[in-house]
């Protein structure tokens, strides 16, 4: 309700803004920063979620259900749990396919990228 609230007075990027400026500020390592349960933290998650989801469900459908469709073709890569040693190299191309393929979709897709998600 708040980041609707916010988002509804086109507020939500001061909001957003001060929040991490607040988090950065409290924080005493970096490995800490944006690791806790945070008003900061979840603010993050409610505008990933309401602005990213439809983006990534769009972006990654396609693949993901070529992925469950395509039984004959398998993305297993660590040799402990491959039933067939000989099938690492075929594995590890059909991989690099489907990350260049998806990395391509995410490079091409900037007009489709929300704006509040847009740096």
């Amino acid at each position: 309700v708040l980041v609707n609230v916010f988002d509804a007075n086109n507020a939500l990027m001061p909001l957003l803004f001060h929040a991490a400026r607040w988090e950065v500020d409290q924080c005493l390592t970096a490995q800490t920063l944006f690791r806790r349960n945070s008003l900061t933290t979840k603010l993050g998650t409610v505008c990933a979620r309401m602005y990213g989801q439809g983006y990534l469900r769009g972006l990654l459908q396609k693949h993901i259900g070529d992925m469950i469709s395509e039984d004959k073709i398998s993305y297993e890569i660590d040799p402990g749990r491959l039933r067939d040693q000989g099938q690492l190299g075929p594995n590890t191309d059909s991989l690099s396919k489907l990350c260049r393929s998806i990395l391509d979709a995410i490079l091409s897709s900037e007009e489709a990228l929300p704006p509040l998600l847009r740096l």
